[in-house]
């Protein structure tokens, strides 16, 4: 069991698992309202948020795995899928370290907020340029790969002017 289940989880790439935690990072700011926040509610529900998705992810996988070869995992194969899926985590720093700034009231949180998401829509940007680059894609296709990244984040952060 224990190679099939480590085999399903190394077929996702830490880089997968870094794009979704950065969409979703993008997707919880976007949908708070500054309105009522504090910057110690914003960290934490981001931090609650993208730990949340990063267990449910790791049990996924094991389940996944259960289900697809007929085996019980081993807590040793959780520890392992949990370690390769902790990259979910990633798109936090950054965030963390502007609301620190916002509760410390270096900057407001409308300005942590915005920052926050425009740092986050350039980092999917450079995961995407960075994983053609890995797959010797052009420079061209790079950039392409890192616009198309890129205009997701976008289209998240538009969402929250049309609603």
């Amino acid at each position: 069991m224990s190679e099939k289940v480590i085999s399903l989880k190394k077929d996702k790439s830490k880089a997968v698992n870094v794009i979704y935690g950065t969409v979703l990072a993008l997707s919880l700011l976007t949908a708070l309202d500054h309105d009522g926040l504090t910057p110690s509610r914003t960290m934490v529900v981001v931090l609650v948020t993208l730990i949340g998705v990063w267990a449910a992810k790791s049990y996924a996988y094991v389940i996944g795995g259960e289900l697809a070869y007929g085996f019980h995992a081993k807590f040793s194969e959780l520890l392992e899928i949990l370690k390769e899926t902790m990259w979910v985590l990633i798109p936090g720093i950054p965030i963390l370290c502007l609301f620190t700034l916002a509760a410390g009231t270096i900057i407001s949180l409308k300005a942590a907020l915005y920052i926050a998401q425009w740092i986050i829509v350039s980092f999917l940007f450079a995961t995407g340029f960075w994983l053609r680059r890995q797959a010797n894609g052009t420079f061209i296709k790079c950039v392409i790969d890192g616009l198309i990244d890129c205009s997701v984040g976008i289209l998240i952060v538009g969402l929250k002017f049309l609603l």
